[in-house]
């Protein structure tokens, strides 16, 4: 059965849905099945094509707004009106169009996945919405989650929901699969951090300039720290760029990379941190960054929030604590006083990440390849 994996954030858009839908295209593909990719154009517009995998660029922008929904439901009409084969929903946006398609004239799928990232609950989850959120997972043959985390919200918000729940968690893109972590700590006695992810609240910026500003000035000089990843829009960027700049702290923003960059810079670090913390309806569901950081035998300080716990093991690949800056701070002191249990958690994590996740799996789970 031919397999459509529908999204409204795919590349060049960076972030952790896009390179979800992505990474599970490609293993979909590998497994010998025609799959497509219906994704936002980003200006351009038409079909791209490898070998079993085939990209439609729609001519809509890459939001979830009722605009964008109506442009993909039209494509999907225009092109797939005869019906569609495993249709797989990664992203609310189409979520939200499948809700309300009972009348609207979609194609028919022979089989409904719809995956769930978290933030999806907490959404949808008044009214009308939830109402309809229910059925649509009620019509899905599996629901897969990236997390326990997700499934105990999905659990809380539909207990009687009868289709099969799976955990289907992100992995570390398939291209990096083959590359050796780095042999760390170094011997210089110099600490370097590294915090990859979108400039955003949820992704706790505003905790790691907190906390560095927390340290004595000796052990200031002692780190550096690099964030990377997309600035978002608001005042949250230059409040962060603002107290750096005030306090001299030894932090640095250099905006999005290339993924052959972000290598690079994942084997400059010496440890890595996901301080995320609560904003809004948003969820932590799993954390990628923390995933492909480990993959590069960096330790990982994190927060204990949604899935990260099962992305960072405390006390075995990192270390996990409370969302704030003095916490943070603390994790960061005792890695420069004794940095030896450091090395180990990013062994071990390297060594983790390559036994517990796999796209490849994550299709078969899905029922979009072959077990």
């Amino acid at each position: 059965m031919p397999v459509q994996i529908v999204t409204h954030e795919y590349r060049p858009f960076r972030g952790g849905i896009a390179y979800y839908a992505e990474e599970l295209a490609r293993a979909s593909a590998a497994g010998g099945v025609e799959t497509e990719v219906w994704a936002p154009g980003y200006g351009a517009c038409g079909w791209e094509r490898t070998g079993c995998l085939a990209i439609n660029r729609v001519k809509m922008r890459g939001r979830q707004d009722w605009w964008s929904r109506m442009r993909m439901r039209a494509a999907l009409r225009r092109e797939r009106g005869n019906g569609l084969g495993t249709v797989v929903l990664v992203e609310p946006g189409p979520i939200r169009l499948w809700m309300g398609a009972w009348g609207a004239g979609l194609p028919q799928a022979q089989r409904l996945v719809v995956v769930l990232h978290g933030t999806e609950l907490r959404q949808l989850s008044r009214g009308w919405q939830r109402r309809r959120f229910g059925e649509l997972l009620e019509r899905a043959a599996v629901v897969g989650v990236v997390s326990t985390a997700v499934e105990e919200l999905l659990r809380q918000r539909y207990p009687e929901l009868s289709t099969p729940v799976r955990r289907v968690p992100g992995a570390v893109r398939a291209a990096w699969a083959s590359l050796e972590p780095e042999s760390r700590p170094r011997s210089d006695g110099r600490l370097r951090l590294l915090q990859v992810g979108r400039i955003s609240p949820r992704k706790g910026q505003d905790l790691t300039v907190e906390a560095v500003a927390m340290l004595d000035a000796a052990t200031r000089e002692r780190i550096e720290v690099v964030c990377v990843g997309p600035v978002g829009k608001g005042d949250y960027f230059r409040g962060l760029r603002k107290r750096v700049e005030a306090d001299r702290l030894p932090i640095r923003f250099v905006g999005e990379v290339a993924d052959e960059d972000l290598v690079g810079w994942y084997r400059w670090a010496d440890l890595a941190l996901f301080p995320s913390r609560p904003s809004g309806e948003s969820m932590e569901g799993l954390g990628l960054a923390a995933l492909e950081a480990s993959h590069f035998g960096l330790p990982v300080i994190a927060t204990r929030l949604g899935g990260i716990p099962e992305a960072v093991l405390d006390g075995r690949t990192g270390r996990l604590v409370v969302p704030e800056p003095a916490a943070l701070a603390a994790a960061v002191a005792d890695c420069l006083a004794d940095p030896g249990p450091y090395g180990g958690f990013g062994e071990a994590g390297a060594a983790y990440v390559r036994e517990a996740f796999s796209w490849t799996r994550n299709a078969a789970i899905l029922g979009l390849i072959p077990a």
